[in-house]
Protein backbone atom coordinates (compact mmCIF):
# COMPACT_ATOMS: atom_id res chain seq x y z
CA UNK A 1 0.00 0.00 0.00
CA UNK A 2 2.85 2.24 0.90
CA UNK A 3 4.49 1.23 -2.11
CA UNK A 4 1.33 1.80 -4.47
CA UNK A 5 0.90 5.71 -2.69
CA UNK A 6 4.74 6.34 -3.76
CA UNK A 7 4.09 5.57 -7.19
CA UNK A 8 1.28 7.80 -7.65
CA UNK A 9 2.76 10.61 -6.40
CA UNK A 10 5.86 10.35 -8.77
CA UNK A 11 3.58 9.66 -11.59
CA UNK A 12 1.57 13.10 -10.27
CA UNK A 13 5.06 14.75 -10.03
CA UNK A 14 6.58 13.89 -13.42
CA UNK A 15 2.90 14.88 -14.45
CA UNK A 16 3.62 18.24 -13.54
CA UNK A 17 7.18 18.53 -15.33
CA UNK A 18 5.23 17.43 -18.56
CA UNK A 19 2.37 19.47 -18.77
CA UNK A 20 3.75 22.76 -18.74
CA UNK A 21 6.43 21.79 -21.45
CA UNK A 22 3.68 20.35 -23.41
CA UNK A 23 1.46 23.85 -22.91
CA UNK A 24 4.46 25.78 -24.11
CA UNK A 25 4.94 23.65 -27.40
CA UNK A 26 1.67 24.47 -27.66
CA UNK A 27 1.91 28.25 -27.41
CA UNK A 28 5.15 27.84 -29.72
CA UNK A 29 3.40 26.65 -32.56
CA UNK A 30 0.46 29.38 -32.57
CA UNK A 31 3.08 31.84 -32.80
CA UNK A 32 4.17 30.36 -36.20
CA UNK A 33 2.11 30.00 -39.09
CA UNK A 34 2.82 27.87 -42.54
CA UNK A 35 2.87 30.35 -45.70
CA UNK A 36 0.43 28.42 -48.24
CA UNK A 37 1.75 29.87 -50.96
CA UNK A 38 3.31 26.77 -52.83
CA UNK A 39 6.44 28.80 -54.06
CA UNK A 40 7.51 29.46 -50.25
CA UNK A 41 5.98 26.92 -48.30
CA UNK A 42 7.77 28.06 -45.24
CA UNK A 43 7.09 28.48 -41.17
CA UNK A 44 7.18 32.14 -40.40
CA UNK A 45 6.47 34.16 -37.24
CA UNK A 46 2.68 35.03 -37.48
CA UNK A 47 3.57 38.86 -37.20
CA UNK A 48 4.46 38.14 -40.90
CA UNK A 49 0.79 37.21 -42.02
CA UNK A 50 -1.82 40.06 -42.73
CA UNK A 51 -4.78 40.34 -41.08
CA UNK A 52 -7.79 39.15 -42.93
CA UNK A 53 -10.87 40.23 -41.06
CA UNK A 54 -10.53 37.94 -37.75
CA UNK A 55 -8.10 35.48 -38.87
CA UNK A 56 -4.96 35.91 -40.68
CA UNK A 57 -3.97 35.47 -44.67
CA UNK A 58 -3.24 32.00 -45.79
CA UNK A 59 0.01 33.86 -47.54
CA UNK A 60 2.86 35.52 -45.90
CA UNK A 61 3.28 39.48 -46.27
CA UNK A 62 6.67 38.45 -48.64
CA UNK A 63 4.19 36.93 -51.11
CA UNK A 64 1.81 39.02 -51.09
CA UNK A 65 3.83 42.16 -51.42
CA UNK A 66 5.92 40.30 -54.60
CA UNK A 67 2.90 39.30 -56.09
CA UNK A 68 1.59 43.35 -55.90
CA UNK A 69 4.99 44.57 -57.40
CA UNK A 70 4.44 41.43 -60.35
CA UNK A 71 1.13 42.61 -60.81
CA UNK A 72 1.89 46.23 -60.94
CA UNK A 73 4.70 45.63 -63.28
CA UNK A 74 2.23 43.99 -66.45
CA UNK A 75 0.81 46.90 -67.98
CA UNK A 76 -2.75 46.43 -66.75
CA UNK A 77 -1.54 46.66 -63.26
CA UNK A 78 1.16 49.81 -64.77
CA UNK A 79 -2.08 51.47 -65.74
CA UNK A 80 -3.98 50.81 -62.77
CA UNK A 81 -1.03 52.10 -60.82
CA UNK A 82 -0.84 55.54 -62.90
CA UNK A 83 -4.91 56.16 -62.54
CA UNK A 84 -5.15 55.56 -58.60
CA UNK A 85 -2.44 58.24 -58.44
CA UNK A 86 -4.29 61.12 -60.99
CA UNK A 87 -7.20 60.46 -58.29
CA UNK A 88 -4.51 60.93 -55.28
CA UNK A 89 -2.73 63.88 -57.10
CA UNK A 90 -5.81 65.44 -58.27
CA UNK A 91 -7.48 65.56 -54.39
CA UNK A 92 -3.97 67.11 -53.23
CA UNK A 93 -4.23 69.40 -55.60
CA UNK A 94 -7.63 70.69 -55.12
CA UNK A 95 -9.15 69.52 -58.54
CA UNK A 96 -11.84 67.28 -59.54
CA UNK A 97 -10.96 63.49 -60.49
CA UNK A 98 -9.93 62.70 -64.27
CA UNK A 99 -13.28 62.54 -66.19
CA UNK A 100 -12.16 59.39 -67.91
CA UNK A 101 -12.43 55.40 -66.61
CA UNK A 102 -9.68 53.17 -65.83
CA UNK A 103 -10.88 50.94 -68.82
CA UNK A 104 -11.05 54.57 -71.14
CA UNK A 105 -7.70 55.01 -70.01
CA UNK A 106 -6.47 51.91 -70.76
CA UNK A 107 -7.45 52.27 -74.30
CA UNK A 108 -5.95 55.46 -74.49
CA UNK A 109 -3.02 54.07 -72.85
CA UNK A 110 -2.29 50.99 -75.08
CA UNK A 111 -3.31 52.40 -78.54
CA UNK A 112 -0.06 55.09 -77.83
CA UNK A 113 2.93 53.47 -79.39
CA UNK A 114 5.39 55.55 -77.15
CA UNK A 115 3.70 53.26 -74.24
CA UNK A 116 4.81 50.23 -75.60
CA UNK A 117 8.23 51.51 -76.16
CA UNK A 118 8.84 53.10 -73.30
CA UNK A 119 7.33 50.30 -71.40
CA UNK A 120 9.63 47.58 -73.16
CA UNK A 121 12.65 49.91 -72.25
CA UNK A 122 11.75 50.01 -68.47
CA UNK A 123 11.31 45.77 -68.56
CA UNK A 124 14.85 45.98 -70.94
CA UNK A 125 16.24 48.11 -67.77
CA UNK A 126 15.39 45.38 -64.83
CA UNK A 127 12.77 47.67 -63.45
CA UNK A 128 14.21 51.08 -63.02
CA UNK A 129 12.40 53.78 -61.68
CA UNK A 130 13.56 56.31 -63.77
CA UNK A 131 12.48 54.72 -67.26
CA UNK A 132 8.73 53.96 -65.86
CA UNK A 133 6.37 55.02 -68.08
CA UNK A 134 4.79 58.13 -66.63
CA UNK A 135 1.12 60.31 -67.51
CA UNK A 136 2.06 64.32 -67.36
CA UNK A 137 -0.48 67.65 -68.13
CA UNK A 138 -0.08 69.01 -71.12
CA UNK A 139 -1.37 72.10 -68.75
CA UNK A 140 -0.38 72.16 -65.21
CA UNK A 141 -3.42 74.41 -64.22
CA UNK A 142 -6.36 72.01 -65.58
CA UNK A 143 -7.27 68.51 -64.43
CA UNK A 144 -6.93 65.00 -66.00
CA UNK A 145 -8.06 64.79 -69.40
CA UNK A 146 -7.82 62.59 -72.43
CA UNK A 147 -6.87 65.46 -74.24
CA UNK A 148 -4.56 67.41 -71.60
CA UNK A 149 -2.07 64.14 -70.58
CA UNK A 150 1.17 63.10 -72.62
CA UNK A 151 3.36 59.92 -72.15
CA UNK A 152 7.24 59.96 -71.20
CA UNK A 153 9.13 58.35 -68.61
CA UNK A 154 9.48 59.18 -64.81
CA UNK A 155 12.78 60.90 -65.28
CA UNK A 156 11.18 63.65 -67.94
CA UNK A 157 8.18 64.40 -66.20
CA UNK A 158 10.50 64.96 -62.63
CA UNK A 159 12.68 66.80 -64.85
CA UNK A 160 9.95 68.57 -66.51
CA UNK A 161 8.20 69.18 -62.93
CA UNK A 162 11.25 71.00 -62.01
CA UNK A 163 11.94 73.63 -65.25
CA UNK A 164 8.23 74.31 -64.51
CA UNK A 165 8.95 75.25 -60.61
CA UNK A 166 12.10 77.51 -61.70
CA UNK A 167 9.65 79.23 -64.04
CA UNK A 168 7.17 79.62 -61.82
CA UNK A 169 4.57 77.81 -63.46
CA UNK A 170 3.91 74.52 -61.10
CA UNK A 171 0.75 75.08 -59.47
CA UNK A 172 0.31 73.77 -55.74
CA UNK A 173 -3.49 72.95 -54.81
CA UNK A 174 -4.83 76.10 -56.77
CA UNK A 175 -2.42 78.49 -56.36
CA UNK A 176 0.58 78.98 -58.33
CA UNK A 177 4.26 80.01 -57.15
CA UNK A 178 4.05 83.89 -56.11
CA UNK A 179 7.04 85.61 -58.22
CA UNK A 180 9.54 87.23 -56.22
CA UNK A 181 10.94 91.28 -56.97
CA UNK A 182 14.57 91.42 -55.13
CA UNK A 183 15.96 95.11 -55.16
CA UNK A 184 19.51 95.53 -54.89
CA UNK A 185 20.05 98.72 -52.86
CA UNK A 186 23.95 99.37 -53.36
CA UNK A 187 23.73 99.35 -57.31
CA UNK A 188 19.66 100.01 -57.54
CA UNK A 189 19.43 97.10 -59.37
CA UNK A 190 16.07 94.87 -59.83
CA UNK A 191 15.82 91.22 -60.01
CA UNK A 192 13.06 88.96 -60.61
CA UNK A 193 12.64 85.63 -59.52
CA UNK A 194 9.54 83.33 -60.23
CA UNK A 195 9.11 81.94 -56.84
CA UNK A 196 10.98 81.95 -53.64
CA UNK A 197 12.68 78.50 -53.53
CA UNK A 198 14.27 79.66 -57.01
CA UNK A 199 15.71 83.27 -55.43
CA UNK A 200 16.61 80.71 -52.65
CA UNK A 201 18.45 78.54 -54.64
CA UNK A 202 20.17 81.41 -56.94
CA UNK A 203 20.97 83.90 -53.94
CA UNK A 204 21.68 81.34 -51.57
CA UNK A 205 19.91 82.31 -48.78
CA UNK A 206 17.16 80.41 -46.86
CA UNK A 207 13.68 80.13 -48.35
CA UNK A 208 11.49 80.67 -45.45
CA UNK A 209 13.11 83.70 -44.51
CA UNK A 210 13.16 85.25 -48.17
CA UNK A 211 9.20 84.54 -47.69
CA UNK A 212 9.04 85.93 -44.43
CA UNK A 213 10.90 89.04 -45.07
CA UNK A 214 8.25 89.75 -48.65
CA UNK A 215 5.52 89.11 -45.39
CA UNK A 216 7.31 91.44 -43.43
CA UNK A 217 9.20 94.53 -43.39
CA UNK A 218 10.64 93.59 -46.76
CA UNK A 219 14.49 94.33 -46.08
CA UNK A 220 16.86 91.60 -45.31
CA UNK A 221 20.63 91.04 -46.33
CA UNK A 222 20.69 94.16 -47.24
CA UNK A 223 18.16 94.76 -49.31
CA UNK A 224 14.84 94.76 -50.18
CA UNK A 225 12.34 91.74 -51.04
CA UNK A 226 8.88 91.70 -52.44
CA UNK A 227 6.11 89.50 -54.07
CA UNK A 228 6.12 90.39 -57.41
CA UNK A 229 1.66 91.31 -56.67
CA UNK A 230 2.64 93.45 -53.81
CA UNK A 231 5.24 95.41 -55.58
CA UNK A 232 4.39 98.98 -57.29
CA UNK A 233 7.32 99.99 -58.20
Amino acid sequence: MLFLKILIKGFFKKKERIVPHIYKKLDMIKQIKRCRNPKCGKYKAISEFYMNGDRRASQCKECIKKQVMDRARTRLGLAGVIYARQHTFSKKRGHPPPNYTLKEFRLWLFDCLLFEELYLAWVKSGYDKMTIPSVDRLDDSKPYSLDNIQIMTWRENKQKAHRDMREGKIIHGTKPHKAIVHLVLHSDEIIEYPSVREASRLFGKSASHISHTCNGNHKAYGDLWYFKEDYNG
